[in-house]
């Protein structure tokens, strides 16, 4: 066999290996992840140790939507932290007695809040091409009452629906 002859097969045998790499490095960049919850803050909702599976898409195109559980970042950093959406852009949020109010009013259907904060917060404007996010567990949660509202452009996608364990598979 020529060395021509080898070279292709190896070219053949190597390119479908490479091509499925770099679709699903693709995939994992741009489409959808899958995010271990870490810790209390979303309780009841996620417990600790659930699997997500999150899509991508959906941040490229348009803000998030109140109340959608989304992954994001505080900064450059890659640690995940997994909130629920509460204040959209533009809005002014405070908190009173531990409930949150958008431009003034009661936030309607926070049935998520469980263990409320006992402190207020003083009324914030959430800045165009920002949202601000609370955990579930609003006593044991690092959010945007002591962070900040968070920059969409640290929001890595929305959380669609929980894979493991087994027996919690279904659409968030």
């Amino acid at each position: 066999m020529r060395h021509s002859e080898k070279g292709g097969k190896l070219t053949t045998l190597l390119f479908p290996f490479i091509l499925a790499i770099v679709i699903a490095l693709c995939l994992r960049l741009f489409v959808f992840e899958l995010v271990r919850v870490e810790g209390p803050s979303m309780q009841p909702t996620l417990e600790d140790n659930e699997l997500l599976f999150v899509e991508k898409v959906s941040k490229l195109f348009s803000t998030p939507n109140r109340y959608d559980v989304v992954i994001c970042h505080y900064d450059d950093s890659n640690t995940n932290y997994v909130k629920r959406v509460i204040g959209l852009p533009g809005e002014t949020i405070s908190i009173v007695d531990g409930k949150p109010y958008i431009n003034g009013e009661p936030l309607e259907d926070d049935f998520y809040g469980s263990g409320l904060k006992p402190h207020d917060m003083d009324p914030v404007t959430i800045p165009d091409d920002c949202i601000f996010v609370m955990g579930d567990n609003r006593a044991n949660s690092k959010d945007s009452v002591s962070i900040g509202p968070i920059p969409t452009k640290y929001i890595v996608g929305r959380a669609v629906f929980i894979v493991w364990p087994f027996s919690k598979i279904g659409t968030l």
